[in-house]
């Protein structure tokens, strides 16, 4: 039981330190109240990355008593540790197939930083049973896979041991722009593919209409609310503590919608209305909920939106200035 327990702590522990300390999760301590400003210090993404599991190979028949079983491979994909706004990618289901392909299955994923991870895990599905079995997992950076010409054959590993069985891995670049052609290309149309992003920056609020003692506050920040693409967000809360100034609170958050051509067009059929009401902030108070001293949406409210452009981008390794280069618009 203690064994169970302890695993248990180390993996909330190790989720907990994931989710605030690695790529793209970034922490920032401000040394100077006075002159800092959290737009010097935000980093905007590096762009989008479109990964393919391109092929497999070195599966091998499995003995399940006196039958023989041939995996039904597939692959799940995911980049960094960050999930909540690109859940990880399954592809398709391979029937009794030691050397499958998915090479006409690509996904898009927003890349923070080149020292990313892409992660892939490959399950053999069995209907028959609630859990399928894990054939292996590999996992590379985004940077070593791009001075691999942007594709490499990884090996699988399953429990710290090589498995002799191989994933073909291809990923093709994309990188920020100004220009809105992605959203009416075609190129970026179809299943798992993004044609640009929204950047909604939270930076601080002013004047909270509450006693400091009471207040603890943070914002909600609703994208798409009542459609099938709503996503919703919050920042952290903002309590009353020494050297906290809760009445004006400082929240520095920043959060990424990932749009879809779908999005796109079914927002471009809805009401004006409808659009302006699109993105809503709200402050909330957590402890008070007296409808007289709750605190509602104000328009005092610091939210930037931000069009990002290729000069707030520093030049990376892998970049050039081709202006015919694969590029994606952010922007809101």
């Amino acid at each position: 039981v203690i064994n169970v327990v302890k695993s248990s702590l180390v993996r909330v522990i190790q989720n907990a330190l994931a989710g605030a300390l690695v790529l793209p999760q970034r922490m920032v301590m401000p040394m100077d109240l006075g002159s800092y400003d959290f737009l010097d210090t935000y980093q905007p993404p590096v762009g989008m990355i479109r990964v393919t599991a391109v092929s497999g190979r070195g599966f091998k028949t499995q003995r399940r008593g006196l039958a023989k079983d041939v995996p039904d491979a597939y692959c799940k994909i995911s980049v960094g540790a960050n999930s909540t706004m690109r859940p990880p990618f399954r592809t398709s289901t391979k029937k009794n197939n030691l050397n499958p392909s998915w090479k006409d299955e690509h996904y898009d994923f927003v890349l923070y930083d080149m020292d990313q991870k892409i992660y892939v895990k490959v399950f053999d599905e069995d209907k028959l049973v609630d859990k399928d079995d894990r054939l292996g997992h590999a996992d590379i950076s985004v940077r070593d896979l791009f001075r691999s010409d942007g594709a490499r054959e990884l090996e699988l590993e399953r429990e710290g041991v090589e498995t002799g069985c191989f994933v073909m891995l291809a990923a093709e670049l994309f990188y920020l722009s100004d220009q809105l052609h992605s959203l009416s290309s075609l190129q970026y149309e179809g299943k798992n593919r993004l044609c640009g992003l929204a950047t909604i920056i939270v930076t601080k609020a002013f004047d909270i209409p509450i006693p400091k003692e009471d207040a603890a506050t943070y914002v909600k920040v609703a994208y798409g609310e009542g459609s099938e693409y709503e996503k919703v967000f919050y920042t952290g809360t903002v309590a009353h503590y020494p050297g906290v100034d809760a009445l004006n609170p400082m929240y520095d958050s920043v959060f990424h919608v990932p749009i879809t051509a779908a999005m796109v067009k079914g927002y471009g059929e809805e009401p004006a209305a409808r659009k302006r009401d699109v993105i809503r902030s709200s402050v909330t108070n957590k402890l008070k909920q007296d409808p007289t001293t709750r605190v509602r949406r104000r328009d005092s409210i610091k939210s930037s939106f931000s069009l990002i452009k290729n000069s707030m981008h520093k030049k990376k390794e892998g970049h050039d200035d081709n202006p015919n280069r694969n590029s994606i618009v952010f922007t809101l």
